[in-house]
């Protein structure tokens, strides 16, 4: 079993979660996948970008998404740290007696991948993290605010390693 956190996932309008859907399609194309399952945890967001008219085509009895309710629908950042608070221990609790072979975590602002290698340490499992080029950007703002020079020699390190 392959386990994928992703915060976003259809019907979702967004960029990751397309992502995840053509990665889960192509794994569940390949004839020669040794593994037999896939579970992604997904929040379940009700807001402006969901369309109620995209649904999961996958069809695959090999496939389960794991939808789990966050408590708010307004997407402010204390909001938003919020629900990927409940995101994240939910997702904890519910992987707890999986026995995965395998885990992705995708994440624009690491907070989905910090869960992947948490999961994927505790489990003594291999695990895969899609960062994307956000990472910088989003470092670069949080810490350039607050900490100037600091946030500098950061930045400058964090450019040499991409």
């Amino acid at each position: 079993m392959i386990i994928i956190f992703s915060f976003y996932y259809p019907p979702v309008m967004a960029p990751s979660a397309f992502r995840i859907l053509d990665l889960t399609k192509a794994l569940l194309e390949k004839k020669q996948n040794k593994y037999k399952n896939i579970k992604i945890f997904t929040a379940e967001i009700d807001r402006n970008l969901v369309k109620k008219n995209i649904v999961n085509n996958l069809n695959d009895k090999r496939l389960e998404v794991v939808r789990i309710k966050v408590p708010f629908k307004d997407s402010n950042k204390k909001n938003e740290f919020a629900n990927f608070v409940v995101y994240f221990f939910k997702s904890i609790f519910f992987t707890f007696k999986l026995k995965p072979s395998m885990i992705l975590g995708t994440s624009g602002r690491l907070g989905t991948n910090f869960l992947a290698a948490l999961v994927g340490f505790f489990k003594n499992k291999p695990y895969i993290l899609d960062i994307r080029d956000l990472f910088a950007i989003n470092t670069q703002e949080i810490i350039l605010k607050n900490y100037p020079i600091l946030g500098q020699i950061f930045f400058k390190v964090i450019i040499n390693l991409e």
